[in-house]
Formats: C-alpha cells, sequence, structure tokens
C-alpha cells in the first residue's frame, strides 16, 4: 500500500457544506448574522466558494441585496469560474441547488468551521514537523 504525503492528500472538507452555505445566503439571508460570527473567507477549502462569501459579506455589510441577479455579475469576471463547464452561471445555478432549506445555514456554517479546524491542525502538525527537521532544533522549544 503507498501512503502519500500530506501535501499530495486532499484536506478535510466538506464541499457540499460550503455550497449550503452559499445557497443559504442567496435564497434567504435571514441567518447572516450568525453565519458571519461563525466563519471567515478563510474557513472555505473551495477558493471559489471563499471568493463569493467575501462579495456577499461585503454586500451584507452594505446593506445591498444579496441574491443570486446581484452575485452573477461578480461571478462571470472571476477568473476561477470560466473554466468551469457550465460557465459563471451554470456554477451559481449549481449552488442554488446546494441546500434543502436555508433554516439550516448555520448547521452547515458549524460543518465548514470543523473542516477549517482539522485543516488548522494539520498544518499546525506540518510546521512542527518542518521545525523538528531543523539541525539546531531543541524538542524542549517545538512544543
Amino acid at each position: 500500500m503507498t501512503r502519500l504525503l500530506l501535501s499530495e492528500q486532499a484536506q478535510p472538507h466538506s464541499h457540499d457544506a460550503e455550497a449550503a452555505v452559499l445557497c443559504a445566503f442567496i435564497i434567504e439571508n435571514k441567518y447572516a448574522r450568525q453565519v458571519k460570527a461563525l466563519l471567515t473567507c478563510e474557513d472555505f477549502y473551495d477558493a471559489r466558494h471563499s471568493r463569493i462569501y467575501q462579495i456577499i459579506q461585503t454586500k451584507l455589510d452594505a446593506d445591498s441585496p444579496v441574491d443570486i441577479t446581484t452575485l452573477l455579475p461578480y461571478a462571470r469576471i472571476m477568473p476561477a469560474l470560466q473554466n468551469h463547464p457550465d460557465g459563471p452561471a451554470g456554477f451559481m445555478a449549481g449552488l442554488l441547488e446546494a441546500c434543502a432549506t436555508p433554516t439550516m445555514a448555520v448547521d452547515y456554517a458549524n460543518v465548514v468551521k470543523e473542516f477549517a479546524r482539522r485543516r488548522g491542525v494539520i498544518k499546525l502538525g506540518q510546521e512542527i514537523c518542518m521545525a523538528a527537521r531543523e539541525v539546531d532544533a531543541e524538542s524542549k522549544t517545538l512544543l
């Protein structure tokens, strides 16, 4: 059995939960404050989701409406969406299918946050491993 290096393995994440958080905002942003208190852009694994979340937060902070129509112009200029098989509009339409109900937004956000924490633990572990390999590293200072 071949073992993959940590850098070659997919990091813990839930594409579905990330998309569901965005879907909940697009359909109904009733839970925006609760989700915003939990998540930052960095908590998203998918850079496209992170960017869309950032746009949504900026619009909400400016008391601007958030829906598929107001987000689509931003999606159309996102380089990461240009190569999507269905184009930017198709990607955004796919987000609308991602959640069963917006009332689950906080639950979806908690899933995203949990995976972000796990990635943080992995990153910290990798940093400790790299530091331990240094010639002049002292074990008592590593932890």
